[in-house]
């Protein structure tokens, strides 16, 4: 039994079986045996790489419509420039690198990384060390003014509940622990949900659907914020939860792309190509707007 095994099963001996989403959340984040707190999860030494491992197109495309997005508002003078799920600060780094040539915009950008581990943040602090950055552990730290939010595989990997259709209802799949072992069981009570209902037609007995309650909470957290002062939002790499069959929790890795060289050299020529029309139209546009603003001053 491994020491976070025993701290799981402790909690359960006491509260009782746990939801999906907690031991979720125990397993990343617990601050001393925590994944994303003992290992280096990004990156060529991690265990996975993600799109701004990559590439810098990628980030730097983003940080491109960022920026057209703050211009098209009337380039706010404060606003949040924020990343949920930062990683490795990689993606950042590349966002601010693309629109430094932006006139105003870094000057205006509040850079907020919302960040639950202190060992993330400390490899964050590090590639952004040349940025002032602020960390947030939760959305309701936001100041009352714009976000501009870039959010890459993060609401699609939050905690998540599971629910297992049983007749024409549904029982939430639970953690429980026997003779110091760790395995699921269901709830005793039914679950007659709106979303769980509308998955009847697509689902059979004994099927899996999950729902993330941290997902729907940020989105809607995000949304109100947007409505009330302004900005947007660029989540990347979200999918709809799927329908699983079989009695067990687990993941996998998805297949490598069979692209050949020619094929991915062609098309980061193409990326890097958009990049500069992109950050070309950009800067004419900032050029038109200086200069409007120096006519208006000169007429006034």
């Amino acid at each position: 039994m491994t020491p976070l095994d025993r701290i799981i099963c402790e909690r359960i001996a006491i509260d009782g079986p746990i939801r999906v989403s907690d031991f979720m959340q125990i397993c990343l984040l617990h601050p001393e045996h925590g994944y994303y707190v003992k290992n280096p999860a990004f990156g060529v030494q991690g265990d996975f790489i993600t799109a701004p491992e990559i590439s810098q197109m990628f980030g730097e495309l983003l940080g491109l419509c960022l920026a057209q997005a703050w211009m098209d508002q009337g380039a706010p003078a404060d606003f949040h420039l924020l990343e949920l799920g930062p990683g490795s600060g990689t993606l950042m780094s590349d966002i601010l690198r693309a629109t430094r040539s932006v006139p105003g915009l870094h000057r205006a950008a509040d850079i907020t990384l919302l960040e639950a581990s202190e060992t993330m943040q400390k490899r964050q602090q590090h590639t952004l060390s040349d940025y002032q950055v602020n960390w947030i552990s939760s959305l309701d730290e936001l100041a009352e003014k714009p976000i501009f939010v870039v959010a890459n595989e993060f609401l699609d990997a939050l905690p998540i509940q599971q629910y297992v259709r049983v007749g024409d209802v549904w029982h939430e799949r639970l953690i429980g622990a026997q003779d110091n072992q760790l395995g699921f069981g269901l709830s005793p009570v039914a679950q007659t949900g709106d979303y769980l209902q509308t998955r009847l037609g697509d689902t059979q007995d004994g099927d899996i659907v999950e729902v993330s309650e941290a997902t729907q909470s940020t989105i809607g957290l995000l949304s109100k914020h947007i409505q009330a002062h302004g900005g947007c939002a660029k989540p990347a790499g979200v999918a709809r939860p799927p329908v699983k069959r079989g009695p067990k929790f687990k993941g996998g890795r998805k297949p490598r792309s069979q692209a050949s060289k020619d094929q991915q050299a062609q098309a980061a020529k193409d990326r890097r190509l958009e990049a500069k029309r992109v950050a070309n139209r950009l800067r004419r546009k900032a050029r038109l707007r200086k200069r409007k603003s120096r006519q208006n001053k000169n007429s006034a």
